[in-house]
């Protein structure tokens, strides 16, 4: 598939690259927050909800990794191109 073309706006490139770089950040910042609060079942708070939170937390608390992976290769992709982008015009 060389066919593959790649475009954007640079400025807006340059944006949406902090934007999810930060981004990034916050989702891992906001795992450790929730893991430090799940953690503190059953002793600050027990019973069927606290258990049903406990079970789906563990579950689903990897996901904030694969999220914050995106958005890291998406970052990097995002800087490719906008590089190829600025090589190519000049810009």
């Amino acid at each position: 598939m060389g066919d593959a073309k790649v475009g954007g706006v640079i400025a807006d490139m340059e944006k949406m690259s902090q934007t999810f770089k930060t981004q990034s950040g916050a989702v891992l910042d906001a795992k450790k927050a929730l893991d430090g609060e799940a953690n503190k079942i059953p002793a600050s708070w027990s019973g069927p909800n606290a258990d049903k939170f406990k079970s789906a937390w563990e579950a689903y608390k990897s996901s904030f990794d694969k999220v914050s992976q995106a958005l890291e290769e998406a970052q990097d992709g995002i800087r490719k191109n906008k590089e190829a982008i600025q090589a190519a015009t000049g810009a």
